[in-house]
């Protein structure tokens, strides 16, 4: 079995949709976005077994975005919670579908997630086009639609 290079997805086939505030839109100024899920573990040790054995204990749910600077909502977010200390939790769903992929659609719904950090101004007379990026929190996760690629035998 291997995969057809016609069948690998474009990096850039897909979008990102938001429900902030209780607005769902695409997310258009979203350069990448990357979501993680970690494991906790603890080291269980026993008698008779010279090594260590981990269990799964929970989960934590981290990531990062790059957005292009064109809007003023992500800073919005960060300056209410300044001023008022109302934090904004948001729902973001991943979607990846490349039409030239046989590959089929993968949507990935990321739940309450939360900015850690972001840079509320930025400036650079060298850069070709601005970015700001930022890692945040979600905490919880489903997915919605799994991709169908058969593999090719032949």
């Amino acid at each position: 079995m291997f995969i057809l290079a016609s069948d690998a997805l474009t990096g850039n086939s897909g979008f990102v949709t938001g429900t902030i505030d209780n607005q769902v839109r695409q997310l258009a100024e979203i350069l990448s976005i990357t979501a993680t899920i970690t494991k906790e573990k603890s080291a269980f040790k026993c008698m008779g077994f010279k090594g260590t054995q981990h269990k799964t204990r929970g989960w934590s749910g981290t990531g990062s975005i790059t957005l292009y600077v064109i809007s003023s909502e992500w800073n919005k977010m960060i300056n209410d919670y300044v001023k008022t200390g109302k934090d904004y939790y948001f729902d973001m769903v991943v979607t990846n579908e490349d039409e030239g992929s046989t590959a089929g659609t993968q949507r990935v719904a990321l739940y309450r997630c939360n900015i850690d950090a972001l840079d509320i101004a930025r400036f650079d007379a060298n850069a070709d086009y601005l970015t700001v990026s930022s890692n945040f929190t979600f905490e919880d996760t489903d997915l919605l639609e799994k991709f169908n690629y058969q593999f090719a035998t032949n």
